[in-house]
Protein backbone atom coordinates (compact mmCIF):
# COMPACT_ATOMS: atom_id res chain seq x y z
CA UNK A 1 0.00 0.00 0.00
CA UNK A 2 1.23 3.53 -0.71
CA UNK A 3 2.26 6.01 1.62
CA UNK A 4 -0.22 8.72 2.67
CA UNK A 5 0.55 11.96 1.10
CA UNK A 6 2.56 14.22 3.12
CA UNK A 7 1.60 17.89 4.59
CA UNK A 8 4.26 19.33 3.15
CA UNK A 9 3.43 17.57 -0.30
CA UNK A 10 -0.32 18.89 -0.06
CA UNK A 11 0.91 22.46 0.45
CA UNK A 12 3.52 22.13 -1.95
CA UNK A 13 3.34 24.94 -5.13
CA UNK A 14 2.81 21.84 -7.52
CA UNK A 15 0.36 20.23 -5.53
CA UNK A 16 -1.82 23.23 -5.18
CA UNK A 17 -1.51 23.99 -9.17
CA UNK A 18 -2.62 20.10 -9.64
CA UNK A 19 -5.24 20.40 -7.20
CA UNK A 20 -6.58 23.28 -8.86
CA UNK A 21 -6.38 22.10 -12.74
CA UNK A 22 -8.04 18.46 -11.43
CA UNK A 23 -11.37 20.73 -9.80
CA UNK A 24 -11.63 23.09 -12.75
CA UNK A 25 -11.68 20.42 -15.56
CA UNK A 26 -11.22 22.29 -19.34
CA UNK A 27 -13.66 19.49 -20.75
CA UNK A 28 -16.79 21.80 -19.98
CA UNK A 29 -15.18 24.80 -21.31
CA UNK A 30 -14.29 23.20 -24.33
CA UNK A 31 -18.11 21.53 -24.73
CA UNK A 32 -19.22 25.20 -24.52
CA UNK A 33 -16.91 26.18 -27.08
CA UNK A 34 -17.82 23.47 -29.67
CA UNK A 35 -21.55 24.47 -29.20
CA UNK A 36 -20.92 27.88 -29.65
CA UNK A 37 -18.94 26.94 -33.03
CA UNK A 38 -21.53 24.85 -34.67
CA UNK A 39 -24.61 27.04 -33.72
CA UNK A 40 -22.60 30.34 -35.21
CA UNK A 41 -21.41 31.71 -38.25
CA UNK A 42 -17.76 30.37 -37.70
CA UNK A 43 -15.21 29.16 -39.93
CA UNK A 44 -12.23 28.35 -37.54
CA UNK A 45 -11.97 28.47 -34.05
CA UNK A 46 -9.75 31.29 -33.48
CA UNK A 47 -12.55 33.51 -35.15
CA UNK A 48 -14.40 32.16 -32.00
CA UNK A 49 -11.71 32.72 -29.57
CA UNK A 50 -11.52 36.21 -30.18
CA UNK A 51 -14.82 37.16 -29.33
CA UNK A 52 -15.01 35.16 -26.09
CA UNK A 53 -14.85 37.34 -22.71
CA UNK A 54 -11.87 36.92 -20.37
CA UNK A 55 -13.69 34.95 -17.63
CA UNK A 56 -16.48 32.63 -17.96
CA UNK A 57 -18.75 30.83 -14.96
CA UNK A 58 -21.06 28.15 -15.79
CA UNK A 59 -22.47 25.41 -12.92
CA UNK A 60 -19.96 25.36 -10.13
CA UNK A 61 -16.91 26.43 -11.99
CA UNK A 62 -15.54 29.61 -12.88
CA UNK A 63 -12.50 30.28 -15.78
CA UNK A 64 -11.25 33.32 -15.14
CA UNK A 65 -8.94 32.97 -18.15
CA UNK A 66 -11.03 31.40 -19.85
CA UNK A 67 -9.87 32.28 -23.41
CA UNK A 68 -6.46 32.23 -22.43
CA UNK A 69 -6.87 28.56 -21.40
CA UNK A 70 -9.01 28.01 -23.74
CA UNK A 71 -6.48 28.58 -26.25
CA UNK A 72 -3.96 26.01 -25.23
CA UNK A 73 -6.75 23.35 -26.64
CA UNK A 74 -7.81 24.99 -29.53
CA UNK A 75 -5.92 23.13 -31.82
CA UNK A 76 -7.14 19.43 -30.29
CA UNK A 77 -10.75 21.25 -31.32
CA UNK A 78 -10.78 21.74 -34.93
CA UNK A 79 -11.63 18.57 -36.24
CA UNK A 80 -15.07 20.09 -36.08
CA UNK A 81 -14.20 23.04 -38.76
CA UNK A 82 -14.76 20.22 -40.94
CA UNK A 83 -18.45 20.68 -40.11
CA UNK A 84 -18.60 23.97 -41.42
CA UNK A 85 -19.10 24.51 -45.05
CA UNK A 86 -16.24 24.77 -47.46
CA UNK A 87 -13.69 23.47 -45.07
CA UNK A 88 -12.24 20.02 -46.00
CA UNK A 89 -12.23 16.99 -43.58
CA UNK A 90 -9.10 15.30 -42.91
CA UNK A 91 -10.01 11.35 -41.99
CA UNK A 92 -7.00 10.27 -40.60
CA UNK A 93 -6.19 8.56 -36.97
CA UNK A 94 -3.99 11.56 -36.23
CA UNK A 95 -7.03 13.59 -36.68
CA UNK A 96 -10.21 11.68 -37.18
CA UNK A 97 -10.33 7.73 -36.94
CA UNK A 98 -12.61 6.11 -40.27
CA UNK A 99 -14.95 4.50 -37.37
CA UNK A 100 -15.46 4.43 -33.61
CA UNK A 101 -17.92 1.47 -32.35
CA UNK A 102 -20.16 2.23 -29.53
CA UNK A 103 -20.20 -1.07 -26.68
CA UNK A 104 -22.65 -3.19 -28.70
CA UNK A 105 -20.04 -2.79 -31.63
CA UNK A 106 -22.11 -0.10 -33.87
CA UNK A 107 -20.52 2.46 -35.45
CA UNK A 108 -21.20 6.20 -34.03
CA UNK A 109 -22.33 8.46 -36.63
CA UNK A 110 -19.46 10.98 -37.93
CA UNK A 111 -20.55 13.76 -35.47
CA UNK A 112 -20.26 11.90 -32.25
CA UNK A 113 -16.94 9.58 -33.85
CA UNK A 114 -15.78 13.61 -34.08
CA UNK A 115 -16.59 14.04 -30.51
CA UNK A 116 -15.39 11.21 -29.14
CA UNK A 117 -11.81 11.72 -30.33
CA UNK A 118 -11.36 15.31 -29.42
CA UNK A 119 -12.75 14.59 -25.72
CA UNK A 120 -9.80 11.97 -25.91
CA UNK A 121 -7.20 13.64 -26.90
CA UNK A 122 -8.46 16.76 -24.42
CA UNK A 123 -8.35 15.29 -21.40
CA UNK A 124 -5.29 13.22 -22.15
CA UNK A 125 -2.78 15.85 -22.11
CA UNK A 126 -5.59 18.20 -19.25
CA UNK A 127 -4.27 14.93 -17.61
CA UNK A 128 -0.80 14.48 -18.37
CA UNK A 129 -0.10 18.49 -16.88
CA UNK A 130 -2.02 17.25 -13.73
CA UNK A 131 0.02 14.46 -13.19
CA UNK A 132 3.27 16.17 -13.82
CA UNK A 133 2.02 18.53 -10.79
CA UNK A 134 0.37 15.70 -8.71
CA UNK A 135 3.28 13.28 -8.99
CA UNK A 136 6.43 14.90 -8.12
CA UNK A 137 5.77 16.04 -4.37
CA UNK A 138 4.84 12.57 -3.56
CA UNK A 139 8.41 11.20 -4.34
CA UNK A 140 7.10 8.10 -5.44
CA UNK A 141 8.30 5.61 -7.36
CA UNK A 142 5.59 3.05 -7.54
CA UNK A 143 5.38 3.34 -11.68
CA UNK A 144 9.05 2.45 -11.50
CA UNK A 145 8.92 -0.82 -10.03
CA UNK A 146 7.82 -4.13 -10.52
CA UNK A 147 4.81 -5.88 -7.74
CA UNK A 148 6.46 -6.84 -4.29
CA UNK A 149 7.26 -10.67 -3.27
CA UNK A 150 3.78 -11.63 -2.10
CA UNK A 151 1.25 -9.67 -4.74
CA UNK A 152 -1.48 -10.96 -6.08
CA UNK A 153 0.08 -9.58 -9.97
CA UNK A 154 3.43 -11.36 -11.17
CA UNK A 155 4.32 -8.23 -13.03
CA UNK A 156 4.17 -4.87 -14.17
CA UNK A 157 3.39 -3.41 -17.80
CA UNK A 158 4.99 -0.35 -19.30
CA UNK A 159 4.04 0.20 -23.08
CA UNK A 160 6.62 1.27 -25.02
CA UNK A 161 6.85 2.95 -28.57
CA UNK A 162 9.38 1.08 -31.24
CA UNK A 163 11.40 4.46 -31.11
CA UNK A 164 11.42 3.88 -26.94
CA UNK A 165 12.99 0.72 -26.51
CA UNK A 166 16.39 1.43 -27.27
CA UNK A 167 15.90 4.04 -23.83
CA UNK A 168 16.47 0.83 -21.73
CA UNK A 169 18.85 -1.70 -20.82
CA UNK A 170 17.41 -4.71 -20.79
CA UNK A 171 17.04 -7.93 -23.21
CA UNK A 172 14.42 -7.97 -26.42
CA UNK A 173 12.45 -10.74 -27.11
CA UNK A 174 10.60 -10.21 -30.34
CA UNK A 175 9.82 -13.45 -32.33
CA UNK A 176 6.84 -14.81 -34.11
CA UNK A 177 5.52 -16.01 -30.70
CA UNK A 178 5.56 -13.11 -28.74
CA UNK A 179 4.16 -11.23 -31.90
CA UNK A 180 0.87 -13.50 -31.72
CA UNK A 181 0.26 -13.12 -28.19
CA UNK A 182 -0.76 -10.89 -25.14
CA UNK A 183 1.04 -10.54 -21.40
CA UNK A 184 -2.28 -11.35 -19.90
CA UNK A 185 -3.08 -14.21 -22.19
CA UNK A 186 -3.53 -17.86 -20.54
CA UNK A 187 -1.81 -20.10 -20.95
CA UNK A 188 1.20 -17.35 -20.56
CA UNK A 189 4.28 -17.10 -22.94
CA UNK A 190 7.18 -19.11 -21.79
CA UNK A 191 10.78 -18.01 -22.13
CA UNK A 192 13.11 -20.90 -21.31
CA UNK A 193 10.12 -23.21 -20.32
CA UNK A 194 9.25 -20.58 -17.50
CA UNK A 195 6.27 -18.20 -17.72
CA UNK A 196 7.84 -14.76 -18.55
CA UNK A 197 7.24 -13.01 -15.38
CA UNK A 198 9.29 -15.59 -14.07
CA UNK A 199 12.03 -15.08 -15.73
CA UNK A 200 13.56 -11.69 -15.43
CA UNK A 201 12.44 -8.24 -16.51
CA UNK A 202 12.54 -7.42 -20.50
CA UNK A 203 11.44 -5.54 -23.40
CA UNK A 204 8.75 -7.81 -25.76
CA UNK A 205 7.34 -7.24 -28.97
CA UNK A 206 3.36 -8.26 -28.51
CA UNK A 207 0.69 -8.61 -30.67
CA UNK A 208 -0.21 -4.93 -29.63
CA UNK A 209 2.86 -3.62 -29.52
CA UNK A 210 5.98 -2.82 -27.36
CA UNK A 211 6.35 -3.32 -23.36
CA UNK A 212 8.65 -3.37 -21.27
CA UNK A 213 7.81 -6.15 -18.26
CA UNK A 214 9.18 -5.28 -14.72
CA UNK A 215 8.97 -8.69 -13.16
CA UNK A 216 8.60 -8.87 -9.37
CA UNK A 217 11.10 -6.77 -6.87
CA UNK A 218 12.45 -5.46 -10.44
CA UNK A 219 12.89 -1.95 -11.08
CA UNK A 220 13.28 0.32 -13.93
CA UNK A 221 17.16 0.46 -14.39
CA UNK A 222 16.83 3.75 -15.46
CA UNK A 223 15.65 4.90 -11.47
CA UNK A 224 18.38 5.74 -10.26
CA UNK A 225 19.89 5.53 -6.13
CA UNK A 226 18.20 8.77 -5.30
CA UNK A 227 14.60 7.61 -6.32
CA UNK A 228 14.85 9.93 -9.62
CA UNK A 229 15.26 8.93 -13.41
CA UNK A 230 18.02 8.56 -15.82
CA UNK A 231 15.96 9.84 -18.35
CA UNK A 232 13.73 11.72 -17.24
CA UNK A 233 13.77 14.54 -20.01
CA UNK A 234 13.96 11.79 -22.78
CA UNK A 235 11.35 9.38 -20.68
CA UNK A 236 8.93 7.49 -22.88
CA UNK A 237 5.38 8.87 -23.25
CA UNK A 238 3.67 6.56 -20.92
CA UNK A 239 6.01 7.83 -18.13
CA UNK A 240 4.66 11.35 -18.66
CA UNK A 241 1.19 10.12 -18.59
CA UNK A 242 -1.09 10.23 -15.42
CA UNK A 243 -2.15 7.70 -13.19
CA UNK A 244 -5.90 9.18 -14.27
CA UNK A 245 -6.64 7.93 -17.41
CA UNK A 246 -8.99 8.88 -20.15
CA UNK A 247 -10.70 6.01 -21.39
CA UNK A 248 -13.32 8.00 -23.59
CA UNK A 249 -11.96 5.76 -26.86
CA UNK A 250 -10.55 2.33 -25.93
CA UNK A 251 -8.03 1.02 -28.46
CA UNK A 252 -7.76 -2.38 -29.04
CA UNK A 253 -5.07 -2.65 -31.17
CA UNK A 254 -3.02 0.06 -30.40
CA UNK A 255 -0.16 -0.73 -33.73
CA UNK A 256 -2.88 0.40 -36.17
CA UNK A 257 -4.67 2.52 -34.01
CA UNK A 258 -7.78 0.35 -35.62
CA UNK A 259 -10.37 -1.43 -33.26
CA UNK A 260 -11.66 1.71 -31.28
CA UNK A 261 -14.37 1.61 -29.06
CA UNK A 262 -16.14 4.12 -27.11
CA UNK A 263 -15.91 3.92 -23.44
CA UNK A 264 -16.03 7.61 -21.72
CA UNK A 265 -14.44 6.24 -18.66
CA UNK A 266 -11.66 8.03 -17.10
CA UNK A 267 -9.58 5.48 -15.25
CA UNK A 268 -7.45 5.96 -11.61
CA UNK A 269 -4.64 3.61 -10.77
CA UNK A 270 -5.82 2.97 -7.01
CA UNK A 271 -1.81 2.06 -6.15
CA UNK A 272 -1.08 5.93 -6.37
CA UNK A 273 -0.90 8.04 -2.95
CA UNK A 274 -2.18 11.14 -4.88
CA UNK A 275 -5.43 8.77 -6.41
CA UNK A 276 -6.29 7.94 -3.17
CA UNK A 277 -5.75 11.20 -1.54
CA UNK A 278 -7.59 13.20 -4.02
CA UNK A 279 -10.28 10.51 -5.00
CA UNK A 280 -13.69 12.73 -4.27
CA UNK A 281 -11.94 15.26 -6.68
CA UNK A 282 -11.10 12.62 -9.55
CA UNK A 283 -15.17 11.11 -8.76
CA UNK A 284 -16.32 15.20 -9.51
CA UNK A 285 -13.44 15.59 -12.28
CA UNK A 286 -15.11 12.29 -13.94
CA UNK A 287 -19.09 13.73 -13.39
CA UNK A 288 -17.93 17.25 -14.65
CA UNK A 289 -16.38 15.31 -18.08
CA UNK A 290 -19.33 13.29 -18.40
CA UNK A 291 -17.81 9.89 -18.00
CA UNK A 292 -17.69 7.60 -15.38
CA UNK A 293 -14.94 6.77 -13.33
CA UNK A 294 -13.57 3.67 -12.41
CA UNK A 295 -10.55 2.78 -9.68
CA UNK A 296 -8.32 -0.01 -10.29
CA UNK A 297 -5.40 -1.67 -8.26
CA UNK A 298 -2.03 -2.41 -10.81
CA UNK A 299 -0.15 -4.02 -8.27
CA UNK A 300 -2.17 -6.00 -5.42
Amino acid sequence: MPLPVSEVARNSRKWQAGLKALTSPIWPLCNMALMLFMAGPYRHFDELLKELPDGIEMESLHYPSAKALLAQYVDLLTPFESFKPGNSIDVSPDNIPSRIEDSKGNPLDFMDTVRAWVKQRVLARELEGINSLLCGPCQCVLCCIGPVRDARHFFFEIPLSPAEVSLFDLPIRSSAQTRKMCPEDEPPLRIHGIPFYLSRSAIYEWQRGWSMILTREAKCPNLTRDGSCAIYSNRPLTCRRPQIFPFIVECRNDKNLTNLSLRDTILAIWDCPYVRALKSEIIEYARLCEADVIFRENKA
